[in-house]
């Protein structure tokens, strides 16, 4: 992608997609949250959105160091549309070693396809360090 060149100028001289990107690193900055489109594989359209979970601070007198600190709970939404399941959305919220699993299926028959699998996933993310993995499975119309 030749953002830099790219014949579709804005009135500034920038093109329109590089200004676009701008903005979404921009706002990846300022909230906290990132979002990402595309085809996580071939033909299955995904959406990924990552975002802290912060919590709120208690205010430092004047003239204290701060030490910002690093967030341990996470919350990530993935959104994708697969050939043999529907369109699926994983609700993830992560607290230290700690992940619960919501999996929103578009139908009954997804729903079930999926909740077959759980005890594998739960395992898998086991073997990645979660000490506590939690999954439930609904279906939303």
């Amino acid at each position: 992608m030749r953002l830099w060149q790219d014949s579709r100028r804005t009135e500034s001289g920038g093109s329109k997609e590089l200004q676009a990107l701008v903005a979404k690193q921009l706002d990846a900055l300022t909230t906290n949250k990132l979002i990402w489109q595309g085809e996580l594989w071939p033909g299955i359209a995904t959406e990924i959105e990552v975002r802290p979970r912060l919590e709120e601070q208690i205010p430092l007198p004047p003239g204290a160091a701060t030490v910002p600190e690093q967030p341990t709970d996470w919350d990530l939404k993935v959104s994708l549309s697969m050939e043999t399941l529907g369109p699926v959305i994983l609700l993830c919220k992560v607290t230290g070693s700690s992940l619960q699993l919501e999996v929103r299926a578009a139908s009954q028959t997804a729903a079930d396809r999926i909740a077959a699998a759980v005890n594998t996933l739960k395992s898998k993310f086991q073997t990645t360090g979660f000490q506590q993995v939690r999954v439930k499975v609904v279906v939303e119309e």
